[in-house]
């Protein structure tokens, strides 16, 4: 046998992320109108990072709505402005609001200042009526409830327009922004933070401009977005103008002066603009023209304006939305909704000159109601630019490293950020940062890596503001750091097993050892603890390597009798052995099977042998153990503890010498599906073998705080053995075995005892050297321990290196009991025999001739002779 020592200091990465995001706010979008019919609402799912379009959503409606989702993306609740429903259960827990399904924005959502689990929920009505209203939301999911209804701005003063304005005096605060139906250009402003509510008092200031002529607010009907600074604020008229005005932030007001009209093609009616959007690095301002199918695109600093892109003729181009994606989506309404499905197009790349149009790029449904196909209408759901623009995410985030290991950082940021850039400061002590311009005390890399020199907590904070110029709120990383472990350990070769024993005193956290193939995965993970017996059989089925590592944590545990990991209950052979189990299938990352109890229907000593085998095949363990005298009918614990590997197909063979003995029927009636191997019976009654004892793993954690070292397995299996057997026969016992291949075999020494102890050699068998293919062998004892005789193979290799492959026991008739009457006797005899196997009877003459032969069967017989 070869042994090889693994010293092995094992380092894996182990990356997470921790993220502050407010555009997982907008990740679900619900709007549509699904031709009239009910729960056929649209929602689209921004969550996966790409657009998911689901249906059965309650809400119909024409254009505006609105929605809000929590910091992780899952959906809150959203609102048509009429109507609000729970996400959670898409149920009404309020109805009756002053929105109106045919408003251009008739509801926006922001959380409440200063409160958790509070939002403020604002209404616009359907041309103005009737007015401006506010409500507050609170709650969770499955338990939210709708308060308030205050009137801000009254019916007929206002149009549909409505939009959120973030306030750039106070953090967190914001303008509530609409604009009046009149001939002034006059625009509303409200306050809102967490001291005050709602600020009853109206700010009010008018477009003006030295080329601005304003008109009538005409029907009222229009949109209002700003950009993301929130420097600048747009509105649309259906009458086909927009105007574009500088907006204060820090008192709610229109610029004078600064606004600039934009004029896109009109035919009147519907044909004029509707649906606007800035792109997030604020260089250009989309615009739809509805009826008319178009996409136009404002460059903002050259104050130019030209057709971007236009939709198919008959359909519309309705609002427009930034996602979080970072493109821009639209409405595209086929006006004849019998003959195509509608879409939402999309506006790629939004911010850089070469931006992309594809009319048709989310398909929102293929299937038609009432002959209809349905969804968008003109709208989609409005967000504020505050919630759309400010996702960040970090990596790789809170984790577990050791020392003197480089930790790569990054960040995802989903607008742009100041010329300033960005910059990382360490706390704790230790760190050395690269690249690094102060000797690595910081970085302003957009990816550094970062090193610590000594243990404990440390963090690691990230600083930037966007290209606003407005400060991000900083996200921290915290690090545990720790000094490496160094896990010993030797793997050896012993048929038909890799034995890994954990090396060093038995360190205290051998229990998290994790002895893996390839990368550290729980495909790959073949043992845990020490020592662990890894059967593979043969040597070909040897891996290349084996390598050692200490988790990070302890892995998910259980112990059970019943099912084995989750599968179904282990079946099992019949009443006479040997027989194979059906198959059974683990689930867990690793199942350790470390007993089960045997019962035999007549007292005795026996050997039981265990074999599994997986679905290749492959025998993955075999062991033979012996029993002792037990009492007919007694429990009896049969030892495996062995590892097997997550995988399907799986059998146990459960055999006995002498072969063929019966289980004892019905001794774990008492046990039925509590980890009983069961066993279908040629008899009445129920077999089984019972109390199946395992624990299973499963590996969420991998190692960390080592270098993976991985070395190469020099030992080699030297026989493949696949049956050993023994057997009484007229003239002893006769031994029988099969190996599957053999690698440098010279012989096999035949072992006998007495006790299971101590062996002799009896005889020498010659080996085959080099074999792939099946040899079978034999070797005849004359000479048998009467009773129970144990047999054990030796295997000597060519380098006179020695393996013990296998040992059984082989009970010899040791219950035979003879008498003849009468005796002596000069005719014939009777001869009355009790045994429990059975025998052949031989008559001699006093010469030593054979008389006369006979079989007797087993039990008690009385047989006439002569």
């Amino acid at each position: 046998m070869k042994k090889l020592v693994l010293n092995i200091h094992l380092v894996i990465l182990l990356v997470l992320s921790a993220t502050f995001s407010k555009g997982q706010q907008t990740d679900n979008w619900y709007f549509g109108s699904a031709a009239g019919f009910a729960n056929t609402g649209l929602r689209v799912s921004f969550t996966t990072g790409v657009p998911v379009v689901s249906t059965g959503n309650p809400i119909l409606t024409e254009e505006g709505s609105s929605s809000i989702s929590d910091a992780s993306g899952n959906p809150l609740f959203y609102t048509d402005g009429v109507t609000i429903w729970d996400a959670s259960t898409n149920a009404s827990f309020g109805t009756g609001l002053a929105g109106g399904s045919s408003s251009t924005q008739s509801a926006i959502i922001m959380p409440k200042p200063g409160a958790a689990n509070t939002w403020l929920l604002f209404t616009s009505g359907t041309q103005g009526s009737p007015g401006v209203t506010y409500y507050t939301v609170t709650g969770t999911p499955g338990a939210f409830s709708i308060s308030g209804g205050t009137t801000l701005i009254a019916a007929g003063i206002v149009g549909e327009g409505l939009f959120i304005v973030g306030n750039s005096v106070t953090p967190g605060a914001f303008w509530v922004v609409s604009r009046t139906a009149d001939a002034a250009g006059q625009v509303n402003a409200f306050a809102v933070s967490n001291t005050g509510v709602v600020n009853p008092a109206v700010i009010n200031s008018n477009l003006s401009g030295p080329a601005f002529v304003n008109t009538n607010y005409t029907g009222q009907i229009g949109t209002i977005k700003s950009n993301t600074c929130q420097t600048k604020i747009a509105f649309s008229y259906l009458n086909g103008s927009v105007d574009i005005s500088d907006f204060d932030a820090s008192n709610g007001t229109v610029v004078a002066n600064t606004a600039k009209r934009i004029t896109v093609a009109s035919a009147g009616g519907n044909s004029g603009s509707y649906g606007l959007e800035f792109s997030t690095n604020d260089a250009y301002l989309y615009i739809t023209n509805l009826a008319g199918g178009n996409v136009y695109r404002y460059d903002i600093g050259a104050n130019t304006t030209a057709l971007f892109g236009s939709v198919a003729a008959g359909n519309e181009a309705g609002q427009l939305q930034s996602a979080p994606d970072g493109n821009i989506y639209f409405a595209n309404r086929n006006a004849s909704p019998a003959t195509a499905p509608n879409y939402l197009g999309k506006i790629g790349s939004p911010g850089a000159v070469g931006a992309t149009f594809t009319a048709q790029s989310v398909l929102l449904s293929g299937v038609t109601f009432g002959g209809n196909f349905g969804f968008v209408y003109r709208g989609l759901p409005t967000f504020p630019r505050s919630l759309t623009v400010s996702s960040l995410s970090v990596s790789p985030g809170d984790g577990a490293y050791c020392t003197g290991v480089a930790i790569p950082l990054s960040y995802i940021f989903s607008g742009t950020i100041s010329a300033a850039g960005v910059t990382w400061t360490a706390t704790g002590g230790g760190q050395t940062f690269s690249p690094s311009g102060d000797g690595g005390v910081t970085s302003t890399s957009a990816n550094p890596t970062v090193t610590f020199s000594t243990t404990g907590t440390k963090t690691v904070t990230l600083t930037f503001s966007d290209f606003c110029n407005r400060p991000i709120p900083p996200v921290t990383m915290t690090f545990n750091i720790a000094a490496p472990k160094v896990p010993t350990g030797t793997v050896s070769c012993s048929a038909p097993n890799v034995v890994l024993t954990a090396t060093g005193g038995v360190p205290a956290d051998y229990p998290n050892y994790i002895w893996y193939t390839g990368s550290v995965s729980p495909a790959n993970i073949i043992g845990i603890g020490s020592p662990v017996n890894y059967s593979v059989g043969v040597t070909s089925s040897l891996p290349s390597q084996i390598c050692i590592g200490v988790a990070s944590g302890s892995p998910t545990t259980a112990s059970g009798s019943n099912s084995i990991a989750s599968s179904n209950t282990l079946p099992g052979a019949s009443q006479i052995t040997p027989q194979t189990s059906a198959t059974f299938n683990v689930l867990a990352n690793q199942l350790k099977l470390k007993s089960y109890n045997i019962g035999f229907r007549f007292a005795g000593t026996y050997s039981v042998t265990t074999t599994i085998k997986n679905g290749s095949g492959t025998t993955v363990y075999t062991n033979t153990a012996s029993t002792g005298a037990v009492a007919a009918a007694a429990n009896f614990p049969i030892m495996v503890n062995t590892t097997l590997p997550a995988g399907n197909g799986y059998t146990i063979t459960v055999n006995t010498t002498p072969s063929g003995l019966e289980l004892q029927r019905g001794v774990w009636a008492g046990a039925t599906n509590a980890g009983q191997i069961t066993y279908n019976g040629f008899g009445t009654g129920v077999d089984v073998v019972a109390n199946l004892q395992y624990d299973w793993f499963n590996y969420t954690a991998t190692p960390v705080c080592s270098t993976p070292i991985c070395v190469p397995i020099a030992c080699t299996l030297p026989v493949d053995l696949i049956e050993f057997s023994g057997n009484v026969v007229k003239n002893g016992v006769l031994l029988n075995w099969v190996t599957a291949s053999e690698l440098n075999n010279d012989y096999f020494e035949v072992q006998r005892s007495s006790d299971g102890i101590n062996f002799v050699t009896i005889g020498i068998v010659k080996g085959h050297g080099n074999s792939s293919s099946l040899n079978e062998y034999n070797y005849t004892d004359l000479s048998p321990y009467s009773g129970i005789g144990y047999y054990r193979l030796v295997q000597h290799d060519i380098n006179n290196n020695t393996t013990n492959i296998g040992t059984i026991s082989v009970e010899t008739n040791s219950n035979l009991s003879i008498s003849v009457a009468p005796n002596p006797s000069h005719d014939a005899f009777n001869v009355t025999l009790r045994n429990a196997n059975g025998a052949e009877l031989v008559v001699l003459d006093v010469l030593g001739r054979v008389v006369e032969t006979t079989t007797l069967a087993k039990d008690v017989n009385s047989v006439k002779v002569g």
